[in-house]
């Protein structure tokens, strides 16, 4: 459609609470050459903020889940694909409040996967990027294990520690918006895995949840 109503409307609907919906707007922006004005620069960084907050969340819940239960493979998948995602947004993101082209290198070098390119990226953020954000994206896209980026992430997204039956209750109880739910499905799957299962509250009450699919998985 196009026009300055229309771009308004998806930039006030950043934040909506479909996963799948909101990337689209975010691909709609991009493609609209829209690019953030006064108020509207300080909600993308909130949604930068939100993305890097829910790569930690997820960073800290792959730590809980251990690598003790093959049970949780295809969970543990899901969440690095999350993580993959929220890099993505980031990038996305930054190119609505800064140069786009600048922000296409940086990607690029950046998937290139290789540690010149890499290096390359993280060489450019420090460079343009302003300090409150570039605390975040360095630690989220420089090489580090989990346990170091979460440590670097700390100040800025702090992370609970949860054990294994807290970590599923967390993930299957997390907000839509900010986690799929095949993540959720997963999660669900896995209960009968813990060292001492029981019909978690969470199970009872997903039998009646909205999504057929969560709803089937809990029955299951």
């Amino acid at each position: 459609i196009g026009g300055n109503q229309a771009v308004l409307w998806l930039a006030d609907r950043l934040n909506f609470w479909n996963q799948e919906v909101r990337h689209q707007i975010l691909l709609s922006l991009k493609l609209c050459g829209y690019h953030a004005q006064d108020e509207q620069i300080a909600r993308v960084k909130e949604e930068i903020k939100d993305a890097v907050d829910n790569a930690a969340w997820c960073m800290s819940a792959l730590r809980d889940l251990g690598d003790d239960n093959t049970r949780l493979d295809r969970l543990k998948s899901f969440l690095g694909t999350e993580i993959d995602q929220n890099r993505e947004r980031v990038f996305h993101l930054l190119s609505l409040i800064y140069d786009a082209q600048q922000i296409r290198l940086v990607h690029h070098n950046f998937k290139s996967g290789s540690t010149d390119g890499k290096a390359y990226a993280l060489e450019l953020i420090d460079l343009f990027i302003e300090p409150e954000l570039k605390v975040l994206l360095i630690p989220l896209l420089d090489d580090l294990t989990l346990a170091q980026c979460l440590k670097r992430l700390d100040p800025y997204c702090p992370q609970q520690h949860l054990n294994l039956e807290g970590r599923l209750k967390d993930i299957v109880n997390r907000q839509p918006a900010k986690i799929d739910r095949w993540a959720k499905a997963c999660a669900l799957h896995a209960f009968p895995s813990l060292p001492s299962p029981t019909v978690a509250d969470e199970l009872v009450a997903t039998l009646c949840h909205p999504d057929p699919l969560l709803r089937e998985t809990a029955a299951s």
